[in-house]
């Protein structure tokens, strides 16, 4: 417990900084809000609402892919940074989140929305935090969600491409909104490399 309460300290304190740092950029979305590290090629928290309402339409997902975010300088993450790494592409704002529009659902398939995941991570330990956040909105009609892929050990893994960091793990949390009360906080951790014999990134 002790030295679970140290890493979560250091990786908060490491936040702190990241997002005071030069090369992080806030980027506004319509349905969400980036901070992106150029340097570690990923999103270092992601924030938006979740309402009741945004779950009972869903645009299809056919037609959207990757795409890198213009928005970034270069050199700029492109789709094929992790093509045959093991990793998947993993969302910090879920596409379903925001499936009611297609504006907002394009916008999560932007990179600066993306980091590693490993398929077993992402497929599932990732996707059911991700169902049991929908759950919440509906139980409370809205609720705002907070995204930080954390990094706590000293040798970060990274991918070959445009050296995109590789997190050791997410903490999630979830507030009513617009109280702001603290619904959920929970930290995941992922395998910091893909099992051998893991499918290549395809979501």
């Amino acid at each position: 417990m002790v030295r679970y309460a140290k890493i979560l300290l250091t990786s908060l304190l490491a936040l702190n900084s990241v997002l005071l740092s030069a090369d992080t950029l806030m980027i506004p979305k319509v349905g969400y809000q980036v901070w992106y590290d150029t340097k570690l090629g990923v999103p270092v928290m992601t924030d938006y609402v979740l309402a009741r309402a945004n779950l009972r339409r869903q645009v299809s997902r056919k037609g959207f892919d990757f795409y890198p975010d213009r928005v970034l300088p270069a050199p700029q993450v492109r789709p094929s940074c992790y093509s045959h790494t093991g990793y998947d592409r993993g969302h910090n704002v879920p596409a379903a989140d925001k499936a009611d529009n297609a504006m907002c659902l394009g916008e999560t398939f932007a990179m600066s929305n993306i980091s590693p995941q490993t398929p077993e991570f992402n497929r599932h330990r990732w996707k059911s935090v991700e169902v049991l956040v929908r759950s919440l909105a509906r139980r409370f009609g809205s609720v705002r969600v907070v995204t930080i892929p954390m990094f706590v050990y000293p040798d970060t893994l990274w991918l070959p491409c445009h050296h995109v960091a590789v997190p050791d793990g997410y903490r999630k949390q979830v507030f009513s909104w617009p109280t702001n009360n603290l619904i959920l906080d929970t930290i995941l951790w992922q395998r910091r490399k893909p099992q051998e014999g893991s499918a290549t990134t395809t979501h």
